[in-house]
Parts: structure tokens; C-alpha cells; sequence
């Protein structure tokens, strides 16, 4: 994912970091979007969400000023995965489905993203 910006997210009293980003495979191919998070303490790698592109499932070209987005073409739902906001609930969707903030879990990102959008507050 070359560089990237390590952020913090408090929840409570919980810390989390976390940071988002491009990543292609050792080829070049393989191009998706990566959330991770991981508990403050935590040694391991945390949680991983990965965004692939598929049939309407669309992410980044790897522009730097389009680093980040995700989108589903047939509702039009897009997610920026550089706002905090969107990195709260991607961790709330993640808690919900079972996952211990003290474990590594690997999940896809689209079979998270209804309930992700559905903690967003909703656009104006």
C-alpha cells in the first residue's frame, strides 16, 4: 500500500488505528481498496477489509485524488474510505458480524456495505 497515514479512532474508551489505501498485487494487477484496523495494543494485523472491483463493484484507478472510493453501480452507493465516519461504521458493521477487536479477521468489504451505508447519516 506504499505510504500510508496512520490515524487514530477513539471509541469509549477504546483506541483504534487505522488507515486506507490502494494496493495492487506483486504484478501490478489485482487492484483494490484496503481498509485496516487495529485495536491500540493489539501486536496482530486486526481487521483487513478488502474492496476488489467486480460486475458494478468499482474501486480506484490509483489516481491519488480518487484514493479511497469505493462504489456500487447498481444503487449508486459510494463510500470514501478516508472518513473517519466511514471507518466508524465499517468497525461498528465489523463488531456486528462478530468480530473481536482483539483477533485478525479478513473481510470483503461489499458484504459489509449495506450496513456500512446504513450508519452513514444520510447525504443533504
Amino acid at each position: 500500500m506504499g505510504r500510508l497515514r496512520i490515524r487514530s479512532l477513539k471509541v469509549g474508551e477504546d483506541a483504534y488505528r487505522w488507515s486506507a489505501g490502494h494496493v495492487h498485487g506483486p504484478d501490478g494487477a489485482d487492484c483494490r481498496e484496503v481498509v485496516r484496523i487495529a485495536r491500540t495494543g493489539h501486536r496482530g494485523r486486526g481487521l483487513q477489509v478488502t474492496f476488489r472491483p467486480g460486475r458494478g463493484l468499482l474501486v480506484n484507478d490509483g489516481y491519488p485524488m480518487h484514493d479511497g472510493l469505493v462504489w456500487r453501480a447498481a444503487d449508486d452507493a459510494p463510500l470514501n474510505l478516508h472518513l473517519p465516519s466511514v471507518v466508524r461504521a465499517v468497525l461498528d458493521a465489523a463488531v456486528e458480524r462478530g468480530w473481536d477487536t482483539r483477533s485478525d479477521l479478513d473481510l470483503d468489504g461489499w458484504e459489509l456495505l449495506d450496513a456500512v451505508v446504513a450508519r452513514l447519516p444520510s447525504a443533504p
